[in-house]
């Protein structure tokens, strides 16, 4: 008897070791998926719904918060230079330097449009002074826009600008989509102005253009000169813009 139970005993502990092994290699493969999907949803949004539950799926929350779009100046006739593989290398180069610029400033990048980056800042993350944490960040955007040019330097004619374009005011963030495909979104009239400002810039290499409420909010500490006032698609009234020059 006792060495039948001691045989129980021991299948028992080897059934238990198993066991623990197993769930330890689930642990470890739910952190690796859980790891690349915060590469497609904001961590702050994983970290939420994870709390939540699915009732906190499509909820949507109205924020103030500053929009930065930022597009590469003539890109359909620069990518006509490369290959494929090349067009790849490069926008990989350039969401990598621009995403860290994002981020060391409190933003998060909401899409990638092909060469067109749209950021947000205090969206999903609640931050404060988002207007001039987006403006600091375009000029730091433009400043390394050089080692992104240094890195291709070797290849003729692969010589980028770009064009920021800075808004603020409320948007509706949170999940929108379907039952079998959703993402993280930011919408309202905020963001369609914040685009429509940064295309104002398309003959105007490297500029920064913020709107008049976000200068308000940097005039102490940025130096800009305010253009003529514009009519932007969809505005009934002509809308002020101001060229950021550089710090005071």
């Amino acid at each position: 008897m006792t060495i039948d139970n001691a045989c129980r005993f021991y299948t028992l502990q080897q059934r238990n070791k198993t066991l623990v092994e197993q769930l330890q290699e689930k642990v470890l493969e739910q952190e690796k998926t859980l790891k690349l999907f915060q590469k497609y949803v904001p961590e702050e949004v994983v970290q939420q719904t994870l709390k939540a539950g699915e009732s906190y799926l499509f909820r949507g929350d109205i924020r103030h918060i500053a929009v930065l779009f930022c597009n590469v100046r003539g890109f359909t006739t620069f990518s006509e230079q490369m290959s494929p593989p090349e067009v790849v290398e490069f926008l990989n180069a350039y969401y990598g330097i621009m995403a860290d610029c994002i981020r060391q400033y409190q933003g998060r990048v909401n899409q990638f449009v092909g060469d067109e980056i749209f950021a947000c800042f205090g969206a999903p993350l609640l931050t404060e002074q988002n207007e001039r944490n987006a403006v600091f960040c375009a000029m730091e955007m433009i400043r390394r826009l050089e080692r992104l040019n240094q890195l291709f330097a070797q290849k003729p004619g692969y010589r980028i600008t770009v064009g920021i374009g800075i808004h603020t005011g409320e948007v509706v963030a949170g999940n929108t989509g379907s039952e079998h495909r959703i993402g993280y979104s930011v919408t309202g009239d905020t963001v369609n102005t914040g685009s429509r400002i940064e295309a104002l810039g398309r003959d105007y290499p490297d500029s920064i253009l913020i709107s008049g409420v976000v200068y308000n909010n940097v005039c102490n500490v940025i130096n800009a000169h305010a253009w003529e006032p514009v009519l932007l698609k969809g505005k009934k009234e002509p809308f002020r813009v101001y060229q950021v020059e550089g710090l005071k």
